[in-house]
């Protein structure tokens, strides 16, 4: 058996779709958020940015609200997602194929945002 991990901390970019789908086991919680990560390309900072899907446990946990009423998974949240890669496969309208990459969360957590210093060369 083949299996793919992956492991990403980032910011949560956008919002945070939530829906409920119907299984053989009941009602199950879907999300599904963006993942933006920074990184320094030829003297410049650029993005990039990760689908993250998360179902049931998981997906519930993430959005639960916090003690003073926040959610978990708001823009601009600092998160470190775990889980495995997985392709999508569809066709569009046109009837051309498409595919893209998503991580399947199994595991959210919210990480203390990063306080940068003045000698840091990070993009503000």
């Amino acid at each position: 058996m083949r299996y793919t991990n992956v492991q990403i901390s980032g910011d949560v970019f956008g919002e945070v779709e939530s829906r409920v789908i119907k299984t053989n086991k009941g009602d199950m919680q879907v999300i599904q958020f963006t993942v933006a990560i920074g990184r320094k390309e030829k003297d410049q900072w650029t993005n990039d940015y990760f689908t993250v899907k998360a179902f049931g446990k998981t997906a519930e946990y993430a959005t639960t609200p916090m003690k003073d009423g926040t959610l978990k998974l708001a823009q601009r949240n600092n998160v470190f997602v775990s889980g495995e890669i997985q392709q999508e496969k569809w066709q569009d309208q046109s009837g051309n194929k498409r595919s893209k990459v998503v991580i399947i969360a199994n595991k959210i957590e919210l990480v203390e945002a990063y306080k940068a210093s003045a000698d840091d060369d990070l993009p503000a």
